[in-house]
C-alpha cells in the first residue's frame, strides 16, 4: 500500500524517526511559505541548507518520499495551520 503525500501540522504530531524529511516553513509576518529539508533533533529543526524563514509549520508524510519543489507545491495546503 501506498500512501499519498500529506502535509502534518507539527502542533498535531512530530516525526516519528531522526530522518531527514520535507518540511513547510512560513514567514511569521507576511505568511509566506516555502520548503526546505530538516531534521528534528533535541534541540529543534537542523536544516539541510538554510531556508529563508526558519518556521517550521508542518513536515510531509510519509517521511520516506522524496518529491520535486513542484511536486511539494502540489501536495495540498488546507489542512496546515500557522
Amino acid at each position: 500500500m501506498t500512501l499519498t503525500p500529506r502535509w502534518v501540522n507539527t502542533c498535531d504530531r512530530l516525526p516519528d524517526n531522526d530522518g531527514t524529511v520535507h518540511v513547510l516553513v512560513v514567514h511569521s509576518r507576511s505568511g509566506d511559505l516555502d520548503y526546505a529539508k530538516a531534521k528534528l533533533s533535541r534541540a529543534g529543526w537542523v536544516f539541510s541548507t538554510k531556508p529563508p524563514y526558519s518556521r517550521v509549520v508542518a513536515w510531509l508524510e510519509p517521511d520516506s518520499v522524496s518529491l520535486s519543489r513542484d511536486e511539494l507545491s502540489r501536495v495540498p495546503k488546507d489542512a496546515i495551520r500557522y
